[in-house]
């Protein structure tokens, strides 16, 4: 298989799914799985409305390879050129319009948390194990990789989880918000099924909904942009799909 094979793109009517499939090595994380998760990540189709990621054979992933480290933290020069690369995809993920699913069965620790972070939803399957290591490594995220931590289960937790660099099972992980849903099944699975419920409502409010919720999160002061999504909205092919379909008491069918 070739490195970049690493990385599985798959699309299923409107929702993308990205698989990393290196289950030998737990989907530990290469350089050229990096690149070519942001190379997808900044690619997709527009029909796609939702997108999830997962991780082949029954685990999310293990974090970056050990041995691409060894030459990948070799000096500073080559270690920044590393982070670089991973701020990159980590934030086209992040940057993606669309809602993104994290389907988390067994082990997601380190790079594996930090992109499952960077999503906007986690479903943990009852394998599921969740760790931030670097105190054992010696190492330290990057702002952008700690800044998704802190997004998602708040500073004081994410300090804990950073000093104790404890994994956390999929039962904690929900009690904590660090998934939001858990499954029964294969994460995969439950993920895109939510997915597919996801996708088959407004692409616009799901948009504008994104925008809305990471300022009201950063608490940006009001803007005339914030007005401007909930006059478009109005405006919109959806709106009047969704107002027609209400009254006509049947599904709406939003292009």
């Amino acid at each position: 298989m070739a490195a970049d094979d690493h990385v599985r793109w798959t699309l299923h009517g409107r929702v993308g799914r990205i698989t990393l499939d290196r289950p030998e090595r737990r989907n530990a994380l290469t350089e050229a799985m990096w690149t070519r998760l942001a190379e997808l990540a900044t690619g997709l189709p527009g029909e796609v409305r939702a997108l999830v990621v997962d991780g082949a054979g029954g685990a999310f992933s293990s974090g970056n390879d050990i041995e691409m480290l060894q030459t990948s933290l070799t000096d500073p020069e080559a270690t920044r050129r590393f982070h670089e690369l991973v701020d990159r995809a980590l934030q086209a993920v992040r940057d993606l319009p669309i809602p993104t699913i994290a389907a988390v069965d067994g082990v997601c620790f380190g790079a594996g948390l930090m992109l499952a972070t960077v999503c906007d939803l986690r479903m943990a399957a009852a394998d599921a194990r969740f760790c931030a290591p670097p105190a054992k490594l010696g190492l330290v995220y990057g702002i952008g990789e700690t800044q998704a931590l802190v997004d998602v289960v708040g500073p004081a937790r994410a300090k804990e989880l950073l000093f104790t660099a404890r994994a956390v099972d999929s039962a904690e992980a929900v009690r904590i918000g660090l998934a939001e849903r858990a499954a029964d099944g294969p994460a995969g699975d439950a993920a895109m099924e939510l997915a597919e419920e996801i996708a088959a409502l407004s692409a616009v409010t799901h948009r504008a909904s994104k925008r809305l919720v990471a300022a009201a999160a950063a608490r940006l002061p009001h803007a005339p942009w914030m007005e401007e999504l909930r006059d478009q909205a109005v405006a919109s092919d959806d709106f009047r799909e969704g107002r027609a379909a209400f009254f006509a008491k049947r599904r709406p069918e939003f292009g």
